[in-house]
C-alpha cells in the first residue's frame, strides 16, 4: 500500500491549567495543614444493664489549637450491636437538641450511626462535648459464659489524646481476668476491683484505642441470644452448603473452560528457542512482537510501529520545550507517499485521528490505547496473509478468552447481591461470587496458553525468541557472544520485544545513538539524554492491626 501523507501542524498546550490545578492542590494541603487540634483527655464509663444492653457516656474535651472550626462528628458502628440509641448530647454541659444548624446535633442511623455537634465557628479555644448512648444486645453467650466486649474508644481518629479514663461496670463479678487491649497507647494501668474494671492511659497516639472483654456467669445477664448473635450462629450453621454451592460453581465452569479448550487443534511440531544474534528476517517490528507473544497483538506494539516509521522516514519526531512536568515530544508525518502495510497505515490512522495534524506523543500513545482491538485485528490480518496465523486454533483461544472474561464479569456483578445477604449469613455467600471468579481465571490462563499461530508461525516465532535474548544481552552490557552490537535500528524490535525500557536505560549509559529523525530541543549529551527519555516513554509493559471482635470503636474528629 502507498498511502500518501500530508503535512500539517496543530499544537495544543496545557501549561496554564496544569499550573492552576498545582496552585489549588496546594491551597487545599495548606487549608488542611493549617487546622490543627487535639483531646486533652476521652474518657469513657460503660455500664453494663441486665439483658445485655450497654450504656456509654463519653466526654472529650478538644484543645482547637489553630484555625476555625464549626462542627464535631462522633461515628459509632453497630455491628455486633442489636441498634444504637442516641440519649443525649452536650458542649460545654450545654445540651443540643437534634436539628439543624449551630446549637444542635444531626443524627444518621444505618452501618454506623453519625452524631455530628454543629455550632458557631470558633477559633483556638477549648471545648468539651459529652455523648451518652445505649448499644443494644452488646452481651452474648459462649462456651465461657457471657461475654462483653467493647471498644471504648474510636479506632479512627487523625487526633491526639493526651489522656483517656475508661470504666467499665458489669452488674457481676467476672468469673476470668479482664482482657485489655491497648493499641498505640504509650502508657496504661488496669486497676479491677469486684464488678469496675478501670483503665486509665496516656499518650495515646492517632487511631489508637482501648477494648475491654469480660466474661460473668453464664446466664447472669443474657436470658436469650441476640438477633446478631443469633444470625451469626445461624450463618455458621449453613456455611457447609454455601461452600458445597460455590464448589459446584467452580466446578461447572472449568468443565465449561474444558469442553472449549477440547476443541484445540494442538500444533503438531515442537519448537525449542533458537539462537539469533542478528535480526532473523525483514518483518515489521509489531509483527515480530506478535509472534513472541503466540499472535496477540498490544499497544506496545503499535508504539513500537510508531518508531519503526520514524526510522523509515515516515514520521519525525521533535521534542517540545520543556515547562513544568514531564518531558513531551510531538509526531510529525512526512508528506509524499509510502510503502505500508495495513497495520502501520491503521497506527498512524488511530494515532493522527485521520488527519495530517501534529499530534503530541501523549496524546497519540492514550489514542493508540484506546483503539487497541482495531490495532490488533490490523496484525492479525497482516500475520493471517503470512500464512503464520491458524484461524482454528485463534478461534479457540478467542473463546477461551471470552468465557473467562464473561464468568469473571458474573462473579463481579453477582457480589453486588451477594454483599446484601452478608450481614444474614456472614461472607459465605461470597463464596459464590469467588468460585466464578477462579473459573474465570482458568479460562483467561487457558487462552493465554493457547497459541492461535500456525505450524509455520511457530518455526518463524522460535529465532524471534533467540534474538529476544541477544538483544537482552546486548543491552544489559553482557559479554558479546559473537552477534551484531545493539544499535538505534534495534530499537523498534526492542519495544516490540518488551525491551522498551530496557533499551532507554541502555541508552542513558550510551549516548550517541541519536537518529536524525528525532529533532532534540537540547544538544549534545542532554540531547541524548532526552531521547533516551523518548524511548522509555514510548514502551510498554508486556505483562505488574485491625478490627477486633468487639462492639463500640468508629470513628471521630472536628472540622
Amino acid at each position: 500500500m502507498n498511502p500518501t501523507v500530508i503535512g500539517g501542524r496543530d499544537r495544543s498546550g496545557h501549561t496554564l491549567l496544569l499550573a492552576c490545578s498545582l496552585v489549588l492542590a496546594m491551597a487545599a494541603t495548606l487549608l488542611a495543614a493549617s487546622r490543627e487540634y487535639r483531646a486533652e483527655r476521652f474518657n469513657a464509663a460503660i455500664t453494663v444493664l441486665p439483658g445485655g444492653d450497654v450504656e456509654v457516656a463519653e466526654t472529650v474535651s478538644f484543645d482547637f489549637q489553630s484555625g476555625s472550626f464549626e462542627k464535631v462528628w462522633r461515628d459509632i458502628p453497630a455491628q455486633r450491636t442489636d441498634g444504637i440509641e442516641i440519649l443525649d448530647a452536650t458542649m460545654d454541659d450545654v445540651r443540643f437538641s437534634t436539628g439543624d444548624g449551630p446549637g444542635h446535633i444531626t443524627v444518621r442511623a444505618g452501618g454506623r450511626t453519625r452524631v455530628e455537634w454543629r455550632f458557631t465557628p470558633v477559633g483556638p479555644s477549648s471545648h468539651t462535648f459529652g455523648l451518652k448512648y445505649r448499644a443494644r444486645g452488646v452481651a452474648y453467650t459462649d462456651e465461657r459464659g457471657d461475654v462483653i466486649a467493647w471498644r471504648a474508644l474510636p479506632t479512627d481518629h487523625q487526633y491526639r489524646i493526651d489522656s483517656s479514663h475508661v470504666t467499665l461496670e458489669t452488674p457481676r463479678s467476672p468469673v476470668r481476668t479482664p482482657v485489655v487491649d491497648r493499641p498505640r497507647v504509650g502508657m496504661a494501668t488496669i486497676a479491677v476491683d469486684e464488678r469496675v474494671i478501670d483503665v486509665r492511659a496516656s499518650q495515646i497516639s492517632r487511631n489508637g484505642w482501648i477494648e475491654i472483654e469480660t466474661v460473668l456467669p453464664p446466664a447472669s445477664v443474657v436470658s436469650s441470644p441476640p438477633a446478631w448473635r443469633a444470625n451469626q450462629m445461624n450463618a455458621a450453621a449453613l456455611a457447609p452448603r454455601w461452600m458445597s454451592a460455590a464448589g459446584a460453581i467452580a466446578i461447572l465452569g472449568i468443565l465449561l473452560v474444558l469442553a472449549v479448550r477440547h476443541q484445540y487443534d494442538r500444533p503438531s511440531i515442537v519448537t525449542t528457542e533458537s539462537t539469533a544474534t542478528s535480526l532473523p528476517e525483514r518483518l515489521p517490528p509489531a509483527l515480530a512482537g506478535a509472534l513472541v507473544e503466540n499472535g496477540r497483538a498490544h499497544v506496545g506494539h503499535a508504539l513500537a510501529t510508531v518508531v519503526d516509521l520514524a526510522d523509515r522516514g515516515v514520521l519525525i519526531v521533535r521534542e517540545l520545550p520543556r515547562h513544568l512536568g514531564p518531558s513531551s515530544y510531538e509526531l510529525t508525518q512526512v508528506p509524499g507517499k509510502h510503502t505500508l502495510r495495513a497495520h502501520e497505515e491503521t497506527a498512524l490512522t488511530i494515532a493522527f485521528a485521520g488527519r495530517p495534524d501534529e499530534v503530541t506523543l501523549a496524546r497519540a500513545r492514550a489514542r493508540l490505547a484506546r483503539g487497541s482491538r482495531r490495532f490488533s485485528q490490523a496484525v492479525a490480518n497482516d500475520l493471517a496473509a503470512e500464512g503464520l496465523l491458524d484461524a482454528q486454533r485463534k478461534a479457540v483461544r478467542d473463546h477461551l478468552l471470552f468465557v473467562g472474561i464473561l464468568l469473571l464479569m458474573g462473579g463481579a456483578v453477582s457480589t453486588i447481591p451477594m454483599v446484601a445477604l452478608v450481614q444474614r449469613y456472614g461472607p459465605w455467600p461470597l463464596l459464590l461470587s469467588l468460585a466464578c471468579v477462579v473459573a474465570g481465571l482458568a479460562g483467561i490462563i487457558a487462552s493465554a496458553t493457547t497459541t492461535a499461530l500456525s505450524n509455520e508461525g511457530l518455526m518463524r516465532a522460535a529465532p524471534w525468541r533467540g534474538f529476544k535474548r541477544h538483544l537482552k544481552n546486548a543491552i544489559s552490557d553482557r559479554p558479546a557472544t559473537g552477534g551484531a552490537p545493539f544499535t538505534a535500528r534495534d530499537l523498534s524490535y526492542a519495544i516490540a520485544l518488551g525491551l522498551g525500557t530496557h533499551s532507554s536505560r541502555y541508552l542513558k549509559r550510551h549516548p550517541g545513538m541519536l537518529p536524525p529523525w528525532f529533532a532534540s530541543a537540547a544538544r549534545g549529551d542532554d540531547g541524548a539524554a532526552a531521547f533516551a527519555a523518548f524511548v522509555g516513554s514510548s514502551s510498554h509493559p508486556a505483562g505488574a492491626h485491625g478490627a477486633g471482635a468487639a462492639a463500640g470503636g468508629g470513628s471521630s474528629g472536628a472540622a
